[in-house]
């Protein structure tokens, strides 16, 4: 049951359960479109090779899995946009460490960000790999992986599901038929995103859409970007709710949206949240009057 978590890849599944057997791992890529499961597949793989049963959700490696607390999984991630070269040596230095339960398990996360410099130092390790270490890559473009690396590690390819596939499997999850096409079409075709986001209710997030639009004629910028702000759990998405809703309903808005697209990138790259949604609301005030 624990694989069945992966929706949609059934042979990169299938792949996978054939290297836990034959214990031949050392380096993975996962590579594939975003959203389609490669990180859950990682962490599923990490769970499973450090479970005595395959991953039975009830041992203590299991549970400390579930919890995020494992000794032996480490997740490395970018900084500023880029995996570093200092981050990858302190990943060496434990990576000959014993584990404590079967295998240390390190995903990488995205390997598309390493750069020059930690590419060749997770190179060496890669050629000649710690007994108990597995390295799990994980990149939407297999190209981006330096070819050298591309060579010492096992490549798994995650396919993009058809629409008729993430449309059953919605279904199937409890995902009202009539918000399945524009559930599909919000997320991009990433399966992922359209199970994260199903919580969100697009109906109503929809009425929220066409309020917030209104209030541009009646009220000041400052005090549609406070109201926003009030929203806090879940303004990020607001604002992709908000490109959906003006590209479906009003596509020859293309100022507004680049507006929006542009507050978005700068709560990626963490700029002061309210100062880009007044200049935001600024600009959409003065688009709609």
């Amino acid at each position: 049951m624990l694989w069945n978590e992966v929706l949609g890849q059934e042979r990169a599944v299938l792949e996978i359960k054939c290297l836990i057997k034959k214990e031949v791992m050392p380096g993975l890529i996962f590579y594939g479109p975003e959203g389609v499961g490669k990180r859950k597949a990682a962490y599923i793989l990490a769970k499973a090779i450090n479970c005595s049963d395959g991953g039975c959700n009830r041992c203590s490696s299991c549970r400390q899995m579930e919890k995020g607390i494992h000794p032996d999984l480490v997740v490395l991630e970018s900084n500023n946009g880029s995996i570093k070269v200092d981050s990858i040596r302190e990943v060496i230095k434990s990576a000959y460490l014993k584990p404590l339960y079967k295998k240390r398990v390190y995903i990488i996360d995205d390997a598309s960000l390493l750069t020059q410099e930690a590419s060749s130092c997770l190179l060496k390790t890669l050629e000649e790999p710690p007994l108990y270490c597995v390295f799990i890559l994980i990149t939407n473009s297999i190209s981006a992986i330096l070819s050298t690396i591309r060579s010492r590690c096992l490549q798994i390819r995650f396919g993009r599901q058809t629409e008729e596939m993430q449309r059953e499997i919605l279904l199937d999850s409890g995902v009202d038929k009539r918000d399945i096409d524009d559930l599909i079409r919000f997320s991009g075709g990433s399966l992922s995103r359209a199970i994260e986001y199903r919580k969100y209710n697009l109906s109503l997030q929809k009425t929220r859409i066409e309020k917030w639009f209104a209030s541009f004629k009646i009220k000041n910028a400052i005090d549609i970007a406070e109201d926003i702000l009030s929203a806090e759990k879940t303004f990020p998405q607001l604002l992709d709710f908000a490109i959906f809703y003006l590209e479906k309903e009003m596509p020859l808005h293309l100022e507004s949206i680049e507006a929006i697209l542009e507050a978005k990138e700068h709560f990626l790259l963490n700029a002061n949240r309210r100062l880009a949604l007044e200049n935001m609301c600024f600009k959409l005030v003065k688009n709609e009057k």
